[in-house]
């Protein structure tokens, strides 16, 4: 199975795009994406990044490789996985418990590797606490609340 990719630049509708979304509260992905990954609240999430592309993925837990539970909608925390986002799309520690959100279109298929299927993460926008979008990322339009839970 080849590895679809989510590319930015393009419009999005609220209840079919796959996204995940940095903010100071955590991470929380989408409807869409906990659909294609088969993730239900209470379910563990790992991620995993490329060692030569620095390409970042999520997958869908199991109890023997641990991982972080989901939470009422779709909502996780962790450290590494929020350490990584934040060094792709450059923005300080800081920012982001000053209202900055880091938005990652989620591929709609994963990329099988020995039976676990990994989603691929592409940086779509930075938005900052006063709604400016970062120079270094494509525009997108606004995605409605609702996506995320």
């Amino acid at each position: 199975m080849a590895l679809v990719k989510a590319s930015a630049g393009k419009s999005y509708k609220a209840d079919s795009t796959p996204l995940v979304r940095l903010m100071s509260t955590g991470i929380r992905i989408s409807k869409k994406t906990a659909s294609d990954m088969g993730l239900a609240v209470g379910d563990k999430i790992q991620y995993a990044q490329d060692d030569e592309t620095n390409e970042l993925y999520l997958f869908k837990g199991n109890e023997e490789d641990g991982g972080n539970v989901l939470g009422k909608n779709f909502a996780f925390s962790n450290t590494g996985l929020d350490s990584k986002m934040k060094s792709i799309a450059n923005v300080p520690h800081l920012e982001i418990k000053g209202g900055t959100s880091i938005h990652f279109a989620v591929a709609t298929e994963g990329m099988e590797v020995e039976g676990t299927s990994y989603f691929a993460l592409t940086l779509l926008k930075v938005e900052k606490a006063d709604s400016e979008v970062s120079e270094d990322v494509e525009e997108v339009e606004e995605v409605e609340e609702d996506v995320f839970g």
